[in-house]
């Protein structure tokens, strides 16, 4: 598991001994060079606790969370959860413990969106029950590593279920400009944008996904991945935006003059007898968005307040282009 975001697999430790304290777990960050270093050690009492990382508040950091014993009291009747909440640099707060009316104990845990609320809940081994703790956390603002060279995914979470399309929001953080920041939708090149900002709303069909965030600066890439389930809403989907004329961008939105309010969602298609090698959006005569390999697009494009030009525009693998515009007024 990537608990600071750095592309590198980090450990989570629960132990148990002769020692004090007897039990407790540890978050060990990978060095990138065969070593660990431990930069966050929560004793627990009681049984040996189960042991997990996930963004508890939705703020982009993965948090420390364990189960068992309030160490404080040594109260056996007093169990929950200790959460240590992830600083921007990578480091740890002080565990915070958070009584439960369930017993709370024992290992493994293990973390999933249960009720899929976008939110990582929390399910752990009580003797021969299993019990889930419901993360009922209101979300935070997104909190931007400043560790350099890492993307900040600020949503989804890491393992969350949603529906289609899924809104990915991320960050890059590095002390020399950011070329551009790419998609990955499971191990293929999906979507592209300048810089290392990134605000897009991305079709999934229904299953499981991984998704990397990667960015790109001075030659150098460093990424962020995560897991992502999709299933179908309640009401059903929307009708896809296709198109059915070769040789054509069909805009499904927004509309000819459309008033619209930022960032404007963006959704097209385009057609032609030849694959589709990419999709681009220009704003004023500006390319504000490039996607390579698809022949549709859903996507937030910022804009100011006033009117704008817009230009959906697709190329297929013969170097033909072809177009399809929009005037809208962004208020």
């Amino acid at each position: 598991m990537d608990v600071n975001q750095d592309g590198l697999s980090d450990m989570l430790m629960p132990y148990e001994g002769c020692h004090t304290p007897c039990q407790g777990a540890v978050v060990a960050m990978n060095n990138g060079n065969g070593t660990f270093t431990i930069v966050t050690n929560t004793p627990i009492n009681g049984s040996a606790p189960g042991a997990a990382a996930f963004d508890v508040e939705g703020d982009g950091l993965k948090d420390f969370v364990t189960a068992g014993t309030d160490e404080f009291t040594g109260d056996p009747t007093k169990t929950g959860l200790f959460i240590a909440r992830q600083n921007a640099d990578g480091t740890f707060a002080k565990p915070v413990f958070v009584q439960l009316s369930a017993p709370a104990g024992g290992f493994p845990a293990v973390t999933a969106d249960f009720n899929h609320d976008g939110k990582l809940d929390l399910a752990f081994v009580d003797g021969t029950n299993v019990a889930v703790s419901l993360n009922t956390t209101p979300p935070s603002a997104c909190r931007q590593r400043t560790t350099d060279h890492t993307v900040t995914l600020c949503h989804p979470s890491d393992g969350a279920v949603g529906t289609s399309p899924a809104h990915i929001v991320s960050h890059a953080t590095s002390s020399t400009p950011v070329n551009a920041t790419q998609i990955y939708l499971d191990f293929k090149l999906v979507f592209q944008v300048s810089g290392g900002n990134l605000d897009t709303n991305l079709a999934l069909t229904p299953g499981n996904h991984r998704l990397e965030v990667k960015s790109w600066s001075n030659g150098l890439s460093f990424r962020n991945d995560f897991f992502l389930s999709t299933i179908t809403s309640g009401g059903g989907n929307p009708p896809p935006c296709t198109d059915s004329v070769n040789f054509t961008v069909n805009i499904c939105a927004p509309g000819q003059n459309a008033n619209v309010n930022s960032p404007v969602n963006v959704i097209a298609a385009a057609k032609s007898t030849a694959p589709i090698t990419a999709m681009q959006i220009y704003v004023d005569g500006k390319l504000v968005f490039n996607t390579p390999n698809v022949s549709h697009i859903n996507t937030d494009v910022p804009m100011a307040k006033g009117a704008h030009f817009m230009v959906v525009k697709a190329w297929d693998s013969t170097g033909r282009s072809f177009s399809s515009s929009r005037n809208i007024n962004v208020q």
